[in-house]
């Protein structure tokens, strides 16, 4: 007999109570709900609840829930049915080799921003930089200057965000990750706290999503993070193009700037960079072969 699911309660019959039984449950209840990584989420959650990793959830499988952990599970179910990412209902996320703390002025990391990371650190490595000058603008929770931080231990690392809470969060990340000290974290819009400095690289993942498309978005997108850290304006380039124009000035000899892209307006902004006297370089493609990072240079 199948077991309800509903917030009525998963079930309140003992035998039914088992960590595995359950766990099981939860799966099937969010992939009904169409949830596309319901088994994943399932288990991030209960782990949350019960203050233990994932594994553990397999080793203590017979394991019975009790009432208070039950009721806890279903709160946190009804949050992921509702399309609330499941990063955004702990406040945490993976990133890179960082376990980043978010709060509701971060944007949730996305995979892709990882190609953002791995471009920076080839470009460091191509041009034979030891002790590179890098700024990252709109650092959010600080996931990409802490990430080069870890894999450059010479870098001079620079991060702004124009929210001086998502900064919080930044400074919080690097002692929770033990690279206190490895970033200057400053609060401003784009290069308005780093005026009159030069750097190797310029770093950002940018809103780019138009405000049309936000609206159009899934509810994953719309509920996760705040329009702030997504809405590009009314054509989606207005922080990107901001940002360009204004890197010249910032970018040292052979500086380069990292742009984390729309696919869908990636020829638009090889144009900005062109017409701003940026000389593109290259452009990165994600894992699904779509144009995601710009690389170019003074």
């Amino acid at each position: 007999m199948r077991v309800n699911l509903t917030m009525a309660g998963l079930t309140r019959r003992a035998g039914d109570r088992s960590l595995g039984r359950i766990l099981g449950l939860a799966a099937e209840y969010l992939g009904d709900k169409g949830c596309p990584s319901s088994r994943l989420d399932a288990e991030l959650l209960l782990a949350e609840v019960l203050g233990c990793e994932r594994i553990d959830l397999y080793l203590d499988h017979n394991r019975p829930l009790e009432e208070r952990e039950l009721q806890k599970y279903r709160d946190l179910l009804q949050k992921r049915s509702s399309g609330l990412p499941v990063a955004r209902i702990l406040q945490k996320k993976g990133f890179w080799s960082l376990d980043l703390l978010l709060n509701d002025y971060t944007l949730v990391p996305r995979p892709e921003t990882e190609i953002l990371v791995e471009a920076a650190l080839k470009r460091a490595q191509r041009l034979d930089l030891e002790k590179p000058r890098i700024l990252e603008i709109g650092t959010g929770a600080g996931g990409v200057a802490l990430a080069l931080a870890r894999e450059l231990p010479g870098a001079r690392m620079t991060a702004t965000d124009i929210q001086a809470e998502a900064i919080d969060a930044a400074v919080e990340n690097a002692s929770r990750n033990k690279l206190d000290g490895r970033v200057e974290w400053l609060v401003g819009d784009l290069y308005e706290p780093v005026r009159g400095r030069l750097f190797d690289m310029i770093i950002m993942n940018p809103p780019y999503l138009t405000t049309k498309e936000i609206h159009n978005a899934q509810v994953e997108v719309r509920s996760g993070d705040a329009n702030l850290t997504l809405d590009g304006g009314e054509n989606g380039m207005a922080v990107i193009e901001r940002l360009i124009r204004g890197s010249a000035e910032s970018l040292d000899h052979k500086g380069g700037l990292l742009v984390e892209m729309a696919s869908q307006r990636a020829a638009e902004t090889r144009e900005i960079a062109i017409s701003s006297g940026l000389s593109v370089e290259k452009v990165h493609l994600d894992l699904a072969g779509k144009e995601r990072v710009l690389e170019a240079a003074v």
